[in-house]
């Protein structure tokens, strides 16, 4: 239900940057980049309730292309926090 919610929520407002902690699906992954935009989606770790290892392969198995999955595990948030 909130994973959901939180999609529909940012694709109604530009400003909603989603990140794929805590995610029990990994294909909301995909589907949060495909409605939101590869731009839009970010990695989190959920630390320290979930482990990085875990969190890095769902983002991988995600199905996202090669370029989106650059974006989403670091391009993005360099591009956001201009570093």
């Amino acid at each position: 239900v909130y994973i959901n919610g939180a999609i529909e929520v940012a694709k109604k407002h530009d400003n909603i940057i989603l990140e794929t902690s805590g995610m029990p699906m990994h294909s909301k992954i995909k589907e949060a980049v495909r409605e939101v935009g590869e731009d839009r989606v970010i990695y989190g770790s959920d630390m320290p309730f979930g482990h990085p290892a875990f969190e890095i392969e769902k983002v991988k198995i995600s199905g996202l292309k090669e370029n989106q999955l650059e974006l989403v595990m670091g391009g993005n948030a360099k591009r956001i926090l201009k570093l």
